[in-house]
């Protein structure tokens, strides 16, 4: 199913889609990004996320970053204040070592209320986790 709206990617940093079957939004991540990217990229979550909730009545949300290094604060700031994350949202974190698991996880305890998250080291991992609480 196509997202409405605003460019859904950039190519080279990201890129949403939205699997119908399982009610996923998929997003994968790659590149170093700047500031510039990150409000851009903050602009299109918003907007599938919106339309997730709309559509399926909650977000379930699962991110490759395997292919993103460690942001640098200023863009990791950006991404953590403009992102619209509520309460009932489900997501899950593909990431490629121990240590930015660890950095991710540091970063996401912040998340309000009964928002549920993971951070996997393995996407088979992750898409279990994710679709075990539909």
């Amino acid at each position: 199913m196509p997202l409405p709206g605003e460019s859904m990617s950039v190519p080279g940093y990201f890129n949403f889609e939205l699997d119908e079957t399982t009610r996923t939004l998929r997003v994968s991540l790659e590149g170093a990004w700047t500031t510039t990217i990150a409000e851009a990229f903050v602009t299109a979550h918003n907007s599938a996320a919106d339309h997730c909730r709309r559509e399926f009545g909650r977000l379930k949300m699962i991110t490759d970053a395997t292919r993103m290094p460690i942001p640098p604060q200023e863009v990791t700031a950006i991404i953590n204040s403009g992102q619209k994350i509520k309460d009932g949202d489900r997501f899950a974190v593909v990431l490629e070592t121990t240590l930015a698991k660890i950095s991710a996880r540091r970063h996401l305890q912040v998340m309000p209320g009964t928002v549920q998250w993971g951070v996997f080291i393995s996407a088979s991992a992750a898409e279990t986790w994710l679709q075990a609480g539909s």
